[in-house]
């Protein structure tokens, strides 16, 4: 308790930056229950996980998305697609 009084007395009482950071997991979430069937869910949240991952990469999602498909479409193996992952 101690800790959180000293940080009320500093100012820091925003938690914009943590409601920032989880904003796109929730969003992503949400669009689940959407979803019309359970294999869709399942891609979906797939996808949604592999663009926040490059995106904590530091990759560029929408390139990164176009270079792994037209790779993919090239693998012939399991450790091929594998390699592709971020």
């Amino acid at each position: 308790m101690g800790q959180a009084c000293a940080l009320l007395r500093c100012g820091y009482t925003s938690n914009n930056l943590a409601e920032n950071a989880i904003r796109p997991f929730v969003i992503g979430r949400e669009n689940g229950l959407f979803s019309t069937n359970l294999a869709g869910a399942h891609a979906g949240a797939n996808l949604y996980s592999l663009i926040e991952i490059e995106k904590t990469s530091g990759l560029k999602p929408w390139k990164y998305m176009i270079e792994v498909m037209t790779e993919l479409l090239a693998a012939d193996s399991v450790g091929q697609i594998g390699s592709l992952l971020p």
